[in-house]
């Protein structure tokens, strides 16, 4: 096992990072069988259970539980591996009236599709390696069912910080989580290796989940627009991040702490000292008016491939817009009656004039 986990690193340092992301991937490692698998079902179900605060982003409780799909489909017989790939934390620049600012991690490309062909490769690399013919090979990068930071605490990537993200001590919380699922065939593990990874999973559930550094350190709980770091459970419904992303209709007072965010927060991440931000480059900075004024081609031909482009041409305009309204821009009469014919920005659009 301890050679696999070697393996494993050892082919990812030789994985380049894309620029201007800083660092290398880190991974952790899981060797699974049924007695390991069943109690870590257990774990992530109280776990589940205690997830008091969902968002429209995320499946019911019943259907996150990977160790519970692992069980059923290879009886418990897995490897795990769950990556940490660092994208770019951005911290804005002094922007000028009339501008907005997207975070890093979506501003510099669209991540999903680079993490999971770094999976599939390091899965062909593993099945070479290995000596056994996975049952299956699988990349989950964000939009699975599963819990990645859950799962990411459970190979050893990291722990969990008051910000409430996965912290690893190398690369702070600045990280996509990806994660690679080999389906394992029965008596792939020793009796005596299968035992040692259960007295591993065993010590693993006696540790603290709260990352080490974070002890003592109250940076990110000051510093959250929000209030929301530092609690037990996160209210993930409040998080900025979140915020900028539904489609739900945002309170007023949500609004204005949205300052001149059209994509993302990372205010946590900036004050956390285990992070190294870097000054914006140009990509996170957008003009408002320009924003406003975009159609569903141009926006797809300019955002397409970055990680803003799921949630839509609409979004992005309402958050243009109450940008705009916290740095007291007008709309001109064009534009507002352009606005005001679309029913998800008519509301907006009155607000904005209202307050001003």
């Amino acid at each position: 096992m301890d050679r696999m986990v070697q393996f494993v690193n050892k082919w990812l340092g030789t994985v380049e990072v894309p620029l201007p992301a800083k660092g290398h991937i880190e991974a952790g490692v899981l060797h699974l069988t049924q007695k390991s698998c069943q109690f870590l079902a257990d774990q992530m179900r109280l776990v589940l259970n205690k997830t008091q605060v969902m968002t429209s982003f995320e499946p019911n409780p019943e259907g996150r539980n990977l160790f519970d799909d692992i069980l059923t489909r290879f009886n418990g017989n897995a490897i795990v591996v769950v990556i940490g790939v660092p994208y770019p934390l951005t911290k804005p620049i002094a922007l000028k009236k009339g501008m907005g600012f997207i975070d890093g991690v979506a501003a510099y490309g669209e991540y999903h599709n680079h993490v999971k062909v770094i999976l599939k490769q390091l899965a062909d690399a593993m099945t070479e390696e290995l000596s056994f013919t996975p049952v299956s090979a699988e990349q989950y990068v964000d939009t699975s069912p599963y819990v990645d930071r859950e799962l990411g605490f459970w190979c050893g990537l990291g722990a969990y910080g008051r910000n409430h993200q996965l912290m690893n001590a190398t690369l702070g919380s600045h990280f996509n989580i990806g994660t690679l699922l080999l389906g394992a065939p029965e008596g792939y593990l020793s009796e005596e290796k299968a035992e040692i990874t259960m007295a591993s999973v065993m010590a693993r559930s006696g540790e603290s989940r709260l990352f080490e550094g974070c002890r003592g350190c109250n940076a990110c709980v000051t510093a959250c627009p929000t209030g929301i770091c530092g609690s037990e459970m996160m209210a993930r419904d409040q998080c900025l991040s979140y915020i900028t992303q539904t489609k739900e209709a945002i309170s007023d007072a949500m609004a204005l702490k949205m300052g001149t965010r059209l994509y993302g927060c990372s205010t946590c991440q900036l004050a956390c000292p285990y992070n190294e931000p870097m000054t914006d480059l140009g990509a996170g900075q957008v003009a408002l008016k320009q924003a406003i004024g975009l159609t569903n081609r141009s926006f797809k031909r300019q955002y397409g491939h970055t990680g803003i482009a799921w949630r839509g041409v609409n979004v992005f305009k309402r958050n243009a817009m109450i940008a705009m309204r916290n740095t007291g821009i007008l709309l001109s009469d064009s534009e507002r009656s352009l606005l005001l014919g679309n029913p998800f920005l008519k509301s907006y659009v009155g607000k904005l004039h209202d307050d001003l």
